[in-house]
């Protein structure tokens, strides 16, 4: 028995020095953008492409919003690991000239969601300023608002539904400021990659383009030792 629990303590001094360190906890409000977008429309025999003109409208609800939790471990001490959710909106404008004329609705607004496991490098000065950047890469869950018309792809359909649309990829830069003891705030550059194939209802077919989109972001992080996790 006596071996049993100082093999026992062993393993969980061992465990605490492995994950020793610091977590933060972050949440950010913000803006996203992305950029027009080649568009298919598929029955999986034939395709129908066009090129749509995205909004993020950023402001209207549900807003842009995302939650991160980073691990600085003490062992590396400028690099963390972050787990980062982000819920971004485009919308196409279906107004524009050149668009496809067989859709009624063609929306990722609640939202086109990004999630992505992130490796960030930091540089820390003594007067509680902070600079990092970071890479990362993951999945996108999209909300998929779709209503085609009747054509010679698809007929009719409306697809409203989360799916998981393909992989997704991100690079970022920030910087903070610790205001008070383990809280800080911060503002934050983003850009994020996306593959996006969504399934129509009933089997009818895909939509499928690739977002690359732009994020403008600012919120506030707390931070406290691993240990206490």
């Amino acid at each position: 028995m006596p071996k049993t629990a100082a093999l026992a303590g062993l393993l969980l001094l061992t465990s605490t020095a492995a994950f020793a360190g610091e977590l933060e906890v972050s949440v950010y409000g913000g803006m996203n953008e992305s950029s027009h977008t080649h568009g298919e429309l598929s029955n999986g025999t034939s395709v129908q492409g066009g090129y749509f003109k995205w909004e993020g409208r950023s402001f209207e609800g549900p807003v842009y919003y995302g939650a991160r939790l980073t691990y600085w471990p003490e062992s590396f001490a400028s690099w963390g690991l972050a787990l980062d959710f982000t819920h971004a909106k485009a919308y196409a404008d279906l107004s524009q000239l050149g668009a496809p004329g067989n859709y009624t609705r063609l929306e990722f607004t609640d939202g086109l969601n990004l999630l992505t496991a992130n490796a960030l490098y930091k540089h820390d000065w003594e007067n509680g300023l902070r600079a990092y950047v970071g890479a990362g890469a993951g999945v996108s869950i999209p909300h998929v608002e779709v209503t085609t018309t009747p054509s010679t792809v698809v007929g009719a359909t409306e697809t409203f539904e989360y799916q998981l649309t393909g992989p997704a990829f991100q690079a970022l830069a920030g910087a903070s400021y610790e205001f008070a003891e383990d809280w800080r705030v911060f503002g934050e550059y983003k850009l994020s990659y996306s593959v996006n194939t969504a399934r129509l209802a009933d089997g009818a077919g895909t939509f499928s383009t690739n977002f690359t989109s732009h994020h403008v972001l600012g919120g506030i992080s707390y931070s406290f030792d691993a240990g206490e996790f």
